[in-house]
């Protein structure tokens, strides 16, 4: 999944995600932005992700999704003047599952 990302010195309320759903489970997603730290880390509903830092443009996150509903992603600025960028939001619904 790949969601497009923005975090500036101060939180913008600019974002954009594509495509805008998980399934229930694992994932993995990409936050495509601008000014990102090798520290800077990916937040799910508040909750620290494990993120690798790819660029100053790029993170990559993984977590699971334990159920259906909306999941809110942020990214945390490290410090000095800690700032928590946008949010960027993703639907989780049930896996489709084909016979």
């Amino acid at each position: 999944m790949m969601i497009l990302f923005f975090v500036h010195t101060t939180p913008s309320p600019r974002t954009r995600s594509s495509p805008s759903a998980l399934a229930v489970g694992a994932y993995q997603i990409n936050l495509n932005g601008a000014n990102f730290d090798p520290d800077s880390k990916v937040l799910a509903n508040g909750v620290e992700l494990p993120t690798t830092y790819v660029s100053g443009t790029k993170l990559r996150a993984t977590g699971m999704a334990s159920q259906t509903g909306t999941i809110q992603f942020s990214v945390r600025q490290p410090a000095p003047g800690a700032v928590t960028g946008n949010v960027a939001t993703a639907t989780v619904s049930m896996p489709t599952v084909s016979v």
